[in-house]
Formats: structure tokens, sequence, C-alpha cells
């Protein structure tokens, strides 16, 4: 191969790898501080959570439990067809902006649309601050605090 060609394939496969790490997902946690706990608090809605999330890439996932408050409306346990405690998964993705939009499946079959913005790098004060839509299409406010809460 003559050197000129030669060059022309060294440079050619230097700005392919580049590239390839210039597309890498610009929205992905630098390290793992976001993995573990997070949870509502103690949520003036009715509808407590606390889930056990991952952080790959843009995607955020997680089980965890939910329990019902005394507290009534549409925002609440109660107002969306909640009763009781049981098992909620998590499900969604990380965009631009450090927005959250995700889907909340509850183990009655529920599903809630959830998005937020994430404030924070993790640790302390990083949070999720977001709503879910209750079934009659109200946006609800719902916030995930990083850690647990006691």
């Amino acid at each position: 191969m003559p050197i000129r060609c030669q060059r022309l394939s060294i440079f050619l496969a230097a700005s392919l790898l580049a590239a390839a790490g210039a597309c890498s997902s610009s929205t992905a946690p630098s390290d793992r501080s976001l993995e573990g706990p997070w949870t509502t608090g103690h949520s003036l809605s009715g509808l407590d959570a606390g889930f056990d999330l991952s952080w790959a890439a843009d995607l955020v996932n997680g089980s965890g439990n939910y329990a019902i408050g005394a507290a009534t409306g549409t925002c609440t346990g109660t107002g969306v067809g909640l009763s009781g405690s049981g098992t909620v998964r998590l499900a969604g993705f990380r965009g631009a902006g450090n927005s959250v939009r995700a889907t909340l499946t509850f183990d009655t079959g529920l599903r809630l649309a959830f998005s937020g913005t994430l404030s924070g790098s993790g640790g302390t004060g990083t949070h999720i601050d977001g709503s879910f839509v209750a079934p009659d299409g109200t946006s609800c406010p719902w916030e995930l605090i990083e850690g647990l809460i006691p």
C-alpha cells in the first residue's frame, strides 16, 4: 500500500474513533453517584414511595414500595385508585437538560406517567422535581429525593 494511502487510512481510522467517542450519551451520569435509594420523603400527596434506582447511560430503572396515606383528592394515592401498600416499578430515561421521563407501574396494574428535572449530581440535595399524571389528566407534583428519609 502506498505511503499516502496508509496515512489516509490512519487518519480515517482516528477520525472514526473520535466521532464514536463524541456520539456517546451526553446525559449519562459520570459515575454511579445516582445509584441506590430514592424516596418521596414525607409526601403531602398521600402517595409515598421508595425506590432502588439504577442509572445506566440515559436509562433509569428501579423498583420499590409504596404506601397510601390518609390524604384525599385527585393527586393522592386514593385519588388515583390505590389503597394500602404494595410494590411499584419506575422505568424511563434521562434526556437533555437533565429531564427525566418515566412510567410508574404499580402492582395493581395502574400505570402513571412521571416527568421531572434532575437537580444535583449525587448525594445530599440531589432530587427530581417532578410530577405524575393522574388518570383524569391532572398533573400532580411529586418529588423524588436521593437517599433514605427517616
